[in-house]
């Protein structure tokens, strides 16, 4: 990616008028749309000024340097020799590209913006992208110059990449003309990058890789700039796939938000006949990033109808905003070099006396000729870069941190049973260092994955919310009822009052994660007291009428605990599910998969998949145990003293409410009272059995609920954070452990570690360089060397 800017400075070899220096900012050019309002008179002829253009304030912002400065040249150069890095490819280093379409004057504009003897009407550097760059040497020093070829930018569908003997070019010298330009590529073009032209299927008319140029001297400017091959309709002498091909290489180009587009139009030429605007207008969000150049605009001399169409362009007139003609930085007009000019022409003084003319006056003079336009796009390389340099030492910096983690991951070269035994034992620190923060220090980690405390409290906790609204087969009657606070509200109750029974509390409805579905549902208090019913039938068979036969008790308790073991597992399989997940996420952190270390990972895998099967195991065993002690107990007992208050707090509740709907009734004598009281509360001998069962059931289960929940809870815990659990088992002692050819399975080296190895050295010795240039040229830009 290129960066810098185009801009002269000092008059140069080529003949073309340099810029000087100046400390104060370039004058920024008038925004087009502003133009409308700004109707000048026609001037007609040569407009003369007998004042010198050097103490014109508006020629003074034209001449101006941006990077005539210690800090520009600074950055310049920073960003120079970050391009010829491999590294520099992937950063978003500001850049200035030339597109138009073939014929479109782009050689001769480059030639005036450069000022170097660029080969125009060559057909051979139209053939890939060519980056020119220039730098001003010591005085005393010779003019010289580079010329490689850098790898391919872009990835286009059509086109090969060259071979890596790309990178042995070079060509070197002191003077550089048009010839050695035009030797260079072609030699380039058939022996490096495999240019064959034609149109049969073994040719290959174009390639992405892009040859660059790099001039140095005591009088150079300081510039970079980017020449994309022209973009065409007709293929006389190509494939017509290539039409396609050049076509993506120019949007791909113009898609990459740090690229300033220059879109060079022919302004004698039909703009229907030139697609490039429609390209930029389509596919550069940013419309800021675009600038019109109108080129041979020498051309219209014999045109007043043209020329005013092209000036009423370049000023925006009547054009919206969702016109691609409609440049939202603006339009600048140049003239180009031809054929009919004598070798001797001063362009800039050429330049000048066309746009003195009508109707080429109406464009601002800042937005005429050659010398504006370099001033111009300097100002905008100078600006992106001072602006995105920082970005580009933090990416710089965070990529080598990145690297050097890699290589850490790595290790050092294991060559000996030490070396691999040392790594391994490294690797598993590491593990075991995320994992007890995994489960000691929640939030830590922050990969939610890692997260294991977090994940397994929310798991637990909607465990015990299920448990609690659906682990049962039947609803109770008044289950989330207290009795002694049913008791507390039936005391401020006037016995002369109607009394009427509050209903229940409904339960509210909650979500619960669809694993659980099999088992939300619940069948009605009614049901339960029906099946109580039913079941008393068969247990009463051998006791006396009245008396409660204590077997159904362990009988109903059974059928209503019946979904306890398979909400367990289904909540101890989440658990596990959870914990596979967090431990190879954690695992792939200090061991990645890929990248060298695939052995190591595959093998510290096995050993933790080992662990995890193995407790899987023991907790399935544990939990199977608990809760068939629990689900198929055949004698209930508690020691908890609220079972007794609750027991005694329900039988008094159903005494005080019968007692309350007796005393309601009107004119009974208190003999008559207690009477209807207890027909009331004893209205049969089944229905208070019926009850009895009821109340004894609903309070075993709240009692044996919380033990339950408290146990399956504590089983998870164990298995998640305990010592053989599998989140604790990959430990430096259990590698300790391992025999020598377990290490080396384990821990041996093999040649992709090898190949990543070496990949990685020469990654961060060259992000390390990469780092150095841009904190050189923070120093040197804030004076500090």
């Amino acid at each position: 990616m290129a960066s810098s800017s185009v801009n002269g400075d000092t008059p140069n070899d080529s003949g073309v008028e340099g810029l000087s220096s100046t400390d104060s900012p370039p004058r920024r050019a008038l925004h087009p749309k502003g133009l409308k309002d700004k109707k000048p008179e026609p001037k007609t002829g040569n407009v003369s000024d007998d004042s010198s253009p050097k103490n014109r304030p508006d020629v003074k912002a034209m001449t101006e340097n941006p990077f005539d400065t210690e800090h520009g040249r600074a950055l310049f150069a920073a960003v120079d020799k970050l391009q010829g890095l491999k590294c520099g490819k992937e950063l978003e280093i500001p850049n200035l590209i030339v597109v138009g379409g073939q014929s479109s004057g782009k050689s001769s504009l480059l030639q005036s913006l450069t000022g170097i003897p660029f080969p125009v009407g060559a057909t051979c550097c139209t053939r890939f992208p060519t980056r020119i760059t220039s730098k001003r040497t010591s005085l005393g020093s010779k003019d010289s110059f580079r010329i490689t070829i850098e790898p391919a930018e872009v990835t286009i569908d059509g086109l090969e990449r060259a071979p890596e003997a790309i990178r042995k070019y070079e060509r070197v010298g002191d003077t550089f003309t048009a010839a050695v330009f035009v030797e260079a590529a072609n030699e380039v073009s058939t022996e490096y990058i495999g240019i064959r032209q034609g149109k049969d299927a073994d040719s290959n008319n174009f390639a992405a890789e892009v040859l660059k140029v790099e001039l140095s001297g005591p009088n150079r400017p300081y510039f970079s700039i980017l020449d994309l091959p022209g973009h065409f309709n007709s293929t006389y002498d190509v494939n017509k796939s290539d039409q396609a091909i050049i076509e993506d290489m120019i949007v791909k180009y113009m898609q990459k938000t740090e690229n300033t587009v220059i879109c060079v139009l022919d302004a004698s030429n039909d703009l229907a006949h030139q697609p490039i605007l429609e390209l930029a207008h389509d596919h550069i969000h940013d419309k800021e990033r675009i600038l019109g150049v109108f080129t041979k605009c020498d051309r219209l001399n014999n045109n007043l109808a043209e020329a005013r169409h092209a000036v009423s362009i370049a000023q925006g007139v009547d054009l919206s905003t969702h016109d691609p003609r409609f440049m939202q930085d603006g339009w600048f007009i140049v003239r180009n070099c031809s054929d009919q000019d004598p070798a001797e022409i001063d362009l800039n003084v050429a330049e000048k006396k066309l746009f003195r003319t009508a109707p080429w006056n109406a464009i601002p003079e800042e937005r005429r000729g050659s010398a504006a336009l370099k001033v111009h796009v300097g100002a905008i390389l100078n600006r992106k870069i001072e602006a995105g340099f920082p970005v580009i030492r933090d990416e710089i910096g965070r990529r080598l941190r990145a690297k050097q983690a890699e290589r850490d991951i790595l290790g050092e070269p294991r060559d000996s049973h030490d070396a691999m035994l040392n790594y391994a034992i490294t690797v598993a620190r590491s593990y075991e260092n995320k994992a007890i923060k995994a489960l000691e220090r929640p939030g830590c980690l922050k990969v939610p994955t890692m997260e294991l405390r977090q994940e397994v409290r929310r798991l637990n906790e909607e465990f015990d919310r299920f448990m609690r609204a659906k682990g049962a087969t039947w609803d109770f009657q008044d289950y989330d009822v207290n009795p002694r606070a049913k008791l507390a509200e039936l005391s401020f109750t006037d016995g002369s009052s109607q009394f009427r029974p509050q209903p229940s509390p409904q339960k509210e409805s909650l979500a619960f994660d669809a694993a659980f579905a099999h088992y939300s549902k619940t069948e009605g208090s009614d049901d339960l007291l029906r099946q109580i019913e039913e079941q008393l039938v068969g247990f009463q068979a051998n006791q006396l009428p009245g008396i409660v036969n204590p077997d159904i008790f362990p009988a109903m308790y059974q059928l209503q605990v019946a979904k306890w073991l398979d909400i367990a597992r289904i909540h101890l399989s989440r658990v596990k599910d959870t914990t596979a997940t967090c431990i190879v996420t954690i695992l792939e952190s200090v061991c990645p998969p890929t990248g060298g270390t695939e052995r190591l990972f595959t093998g510290l895998r096995g050993l933790l998949e080992e662990s995890f099967h193995t407790a899987n195991a023991n907790t399935d065993e544990r939990c199977l145990i608990q809760c068939e002690q629990e689900t198929k107990c055949a004698i209930l007992q508690t020691t908890d003293p609220k079972f007794e208050e609750d027991i005694i707090g329900w039988r008094r509740v159903r005494f005080h409410e019968s007692l309350l709907a007796a005393l309601s009734l009107k004119g009974p004598t208190a003999p008559e009272a207690l009477a209807k009281c207890f027909d009331l509360a004893h209205p049969s001998l089944k229905k208070n059995m019926v009850n009895e069962v009821h109340d004894v059931l609903k309070v075993y289960y709240k009692v044996s609920l919380e033990t339950f929940i408290r146990t399956i809870t504590n089983m998870v815990e164990t298995y998640v954070s305990g010592d053989e659990g599998p989140v604790k088992a990959l430990r430096p002692d259990r590698i300790m452990k391992l025999s020598k050819q377990e290490i080396e399975r384990l821990a041996g080296e093999d040649p992709s570690t090898l190949r990543k190895r070496r990949i990685l050295k020469e990654e961060i010795e060259e992000l390390t360089r990469a780092l150095d240039i841009v904190e050189l040229a923070r120093r040197q830009s804030e004076g500090l060397v």
